[in-house]
């Protein structure tokens, strides 16, 4: 979940469909668009957002985590936990007056504003005696996009938007921000042990456990799933903890994560338990690899390293039984220690895909632009993207990644360098697999730190537009890279959609999703054999074209 400024700018130069238009757009190219045209609004499909809450997540120990990932020593635990744990205990008491109605949303903003206000002089003033220098305090654009962020985890998962006076419970508020998405695949999280690994004191955890932490969503998600008529529906990705699985099978913890997962899929002796969940979400960056534990750092050689090892293979095994798709996190930021975050890479699910060929497997953030550099070094070989494309996509055909917090949609300098990249690099050895494995992501409520985050599917709309037209595709050919990007292959993905779009009632994703829709509290009194628009036959509904020029003022240059 690395954290990158985003504007706009041109994206998929050179695709399949490019390619049949005989050229590539160069990556300086200037738009060709007239100031008339509409794009059409595809059906859209986010596919990596979150909607856990303060609740949820161990802020104390995830913020600590966090500082040991960028460098700061673990004998300063001491030192910063008034800091990290008075945040944690604030953020939690307005979650509680905005559970009860008993604080506006004014009072809840204010409340945040002054707790994180605190911290950050606080802590500015440490830092500089420490190194004996002024500290910079943070800017004033990141402190208010912080606050918005931390205001939206206050909220509820399950209860608002009522009578009471309570706000929108935090899966609504992503509905109201990305009213023009239609299914949203957000994913839980689960930190326990990781953030508290090599501290020198004990964090704070999640109010929440995990499994009040999966009851709450799975309400939540089938809030939003009766809703008659409903045009955005809602399926989450259970997180998988491999600590907790291997505390679980010695005894030393009382949920066991493998069964949470059979129950929230609904698979083998759980079928009845449906809860419309559709994969599972890994975040290695916490300190783990899908495979090699036991090879590495102070896992090497060890028991837990080799239990890790085994817990992981189980877990593949199970979802390529049973179709499950997995989201791994890639991106080589946010790691919980100072040789966490590259654990995320793509380099030792190769093992996995070769033991797992059909196994399906979602890279988030695409890597970034971690190895990519302006003069083409030999680090170039080393691009995480590029690996994702080269060794497991173009071999394997269920390999995906999504473009969460892309730097598409970045900084000036990054935008380019990541063009540059994909035209020079990527597009060729990917052309033949990249058109249909790309997915449209968000990061929500983590892309909420970004100015203008509300426009994000709007504008990876407008630059599928500006590409297409630049580069002489025929109408037909930008609409299909719209439709393939914005939300067919997410469908893909998932299995539930074949190369040429059409409904695979075969899957095991739609066997479960199916189930799921047809439970009595879900279909209610729609017929029998009701399902959403996603998963049936024929072609996905569009909504109204928007004009360009509506979403070219809407995306900052």
């Amino acid at each position: 979940m690395s954290k990158r400024p985003l504007t706009r700018r041109s994206f998929l130069a050179a695709t399949g469909q490019v390619a049949a238009a005989g050229t590539l757009l160069p990556w300086w190219a200037e738009r060709v668009v007239a100031q008339d045209s509409r794009i059409p609004l595809p059906f859209t499909v986010d596919a990596h957002c979150h909607i856990f809450n303060v609740d949820d997540l161990p802020i104390d120990g995830f913020a600590l985590a966090f500082a040991h990932g960028i460098g700061v020593p673990t004998f300063l635990d001491a030192a910063l936990t008034p800091f990290s744990r008075g945040l944690h205990k604030k953020l939690v008491e307005v979650a509680n007056d905005r559970r009860n109605a008993t604080i506006s949303a004014q009072d809840a903003a204010k409340a945040i504003r002054t707790a994180l206000g605190l911290a950050q002089r606080s802590l500015t003033a440490w830092a500089g005696k420490v190194l004996g220098k002024p500290v910079p305090e943070a800017p004033q654009e990141l402190i208010e996009a912080v606050i918005a962020a931390l205001e939206v985890i206050t909220r509820d998962v399950y209860r608002g938007g009522d009578s009471k006076g309570r706000p929108l419970t935090v899966p609504e508020q992503l509905k109201a921000d990305y009213g023009s998405v239609s299914l949203f695949l957000p994913a839980i999280v689960d930190y326990k042990y990781w953030v508290d690994h090599g501290r020198s004191t004990k964090s704070e955890p999640a109010k929440n456990g995990l499994r009040n932490t999966v009851d709450l969503h799975a309400k939540a998600l089938d809030k939003i799933n009766r809703v008659p008529n409903a045009k955005q529906h809602m399926h989450a990705y259970m997180a998988f903890n491999p600590w907790r699985q291997i505390q679980f099978d010695a005894g030393r913890d009382a949920v066991d994560p493998m069964r949470l997962l059979q129950e929230a899929l609904g698979v083998g002796d759980y079928e009845d338990k449906n809860r419309g969940f559709v994969g599972v979400k890994l975040y290695p960056a916490s300190g783990f690899l899908p495979h090699g534990n036991a090879n590495i750092g102070e896992h090497k050689g060890t028991q837990f390293g080799r239990d890790l090892d085994d817990v992981m293979e189980n877990l593949f095994e199970f979802c390529a039984e049973h179709d499950v798709p997995v989201l791994t996190h890639a991106s080589n930021g946010n790691g919980f220690s100072k040789d966490y975050a590259w654990r995320g890479s793509p380099w030792p699910w190769k093992w996995v895909l070769d033991q797992f060929p059909d196994l399906r497997v979602s890279f988030g953030h695409f890597g970034h632009l971690e190895g990519v550099h302006d003069d083409q070094t030999v680090l170039c070989c080393v691009a995480w993207a590029k690996h994702i494309v080269s060794r497991l996509m173009v071999t394997h055909p269920n390999v995906y990644a999504d473009l969460s917090f892309s730097p598409l949609l970045g900084a000036k300098d990054d935008r380019e360098r990541y063009m540059k990249y994909l035209l020079k690099e990527l597009l060729p050895e990917g052309r033949d697999v990249l058109p249909k494995r790309l997915l449209y992501a968000s990061d929500w409520w983590l892309y909420a730190l970004v100015p203008d985050f509300k426009n994000s599917h709007a504008c990876f709309q407008a630059m599928l537009h500006d590409v297409s037209a630049g580069s002489g595709m025929s109408d037909e050919s930008s609409v299909q890279l719209q439709h393939d990007f914005m939300g067919l292959n997410a469908l893909r993905f998932l299995g539930l959609r074949d190369a040429d779009g059409k409904v695979v009632e075969t899957s095991k994703t739609f066997e479960r999703l199916n189930a799921y829709y047809n439970r009595p509290d879900i279909r209610g009194t729609r017929s029998p054999g009701w399902m959403p628009s996603f998963l049936k036959a024929g072609n996905l509904p569009q909504e109204p074209g928007t004009p360009y020029d509506v979403l070219h003022k809407s995306c900052r240059e």
